[in-house]
């Protein structure tokens, strides 16, 4: 935490998972990682916009930028 490096993951986990602070109620919860497909975010209620921004991180969005680059 000393670091940020919690408030990052957090931050990453809460565009795919907006409801993620419900699911740390139970012990056995685990978002799904990324990459994420468009449908999902979208779903997520992402504007298109910020999808489309979102390819910009490495691995995040399938299609997106890749891990290795």
């Amino acid at each position: 935490m000393g670091e940020g490096a919690d408030l990052v993951g957090v931050g990453k986990v809460g565009i795919a998972h907006p409801d993620w602070p419900f699911g740390l109620r139970d012990s056995n919860f685990a978002p799904t990682p990324p990459p994420f497909t468009t449908e999902h975010l979208s779903s997520m209620a992402l504007s298109p916009i910020f999808v489309e921004y979102m390819h910009r991180y490495r691995g995040f969005v399938v299609g997106g930028r890749p891990d290795d680059d």
